[in-house]
């Protein structure tokens, strides 16, 4: 298990070392065993394809094989993952026509917190808030809640928001661990239609 505290991001690298003996087998030509979640966690940190062998050697995988693997990945992350203080490294947001945007400018910044007790806490800020507070436009997103991580998606049950419209609903986010970062991408609320376009924001250990 990931233990890190709220300052560090090295564990998150360790814990996430090619150590797994399917992994390794791959690594010397050796035929390995089916994929399974800690191959593919060790596979995918260390960048390397997910199947750089088959049972059959030089065959491709099966779309098959290629959808157990990733979805024994999704099954596999543990909610200590995200435990600690994390700062917002970007913010972009794709819509339904693939054009990109930045929300609160490309310099956004932001905060988010997960608590082993089960609280969450994030914060979102366009830079100019600070200096230009009576300006218009949207610039500054908080909430509170908490949250549980299910397959490879956290929910957040927001109960305190600085936007109403957030209060009481459950917000979903896909978790991707890259590196020493955490991807969270928007997914439709619980009870909400999908999402036109979708939100894609990067984390890194707080200092």
């Amino acid at each position: 298990m990931l233990q890190r505290s709220i300052g560090g991001g090295a564990a998150i690298h360790k814990a996430f070392r090619p150590s797994h003996p399917d992994v390794t087998a791959a690594a010397r030509g050796a035929p390995r065993a089916a994929p399974n979640a800690g191959a593919a966690l060790d596979a995918a940190a260390a960048g390397r394809p997910l199947f750089a062998q088959t049972e059959r050697a030089g065959a491709p995988p099966g779309r098959e094989e290629t959808r157990t693997a990733m979805t024994d990945l999704a099954a596999s992350l543990d909610v200590s993952l995200l435990h600690g203080c994390w700062e917002l490294v970007s913010w972009t947001r794709t819509d339904a026509a693939g054009a990109l945007s930045y929300p609160f400018s490309e310099s956004a910044r932001g905060r988010i917190i997960y608590h082993p007790s089960g609280l969450m806490s994030a914060f979102l800020m366009n830079p100019s808030w600070a200096t230009e507070p009576d300006a218009p436009g949207h610039r500054f997103l908080s909430y509170s809640g908490r949250y549980v991580l299910k397959g490879d998606v956290v929910e957040h049950a927001v109960d305190l928001a600085s936007d109403p419209k957030f209060v009481g609903i459950i917000l979903r986010r896909r978790v991707a661990p890259e590196g020493g970062l955490v991807v969270l991408e928007t997914l439709a609320a619980v009870g909400r239609t999908e999402r036109e376009g979708s939100h894609r924001l990067v984390w890194r250990p707080a200092d």
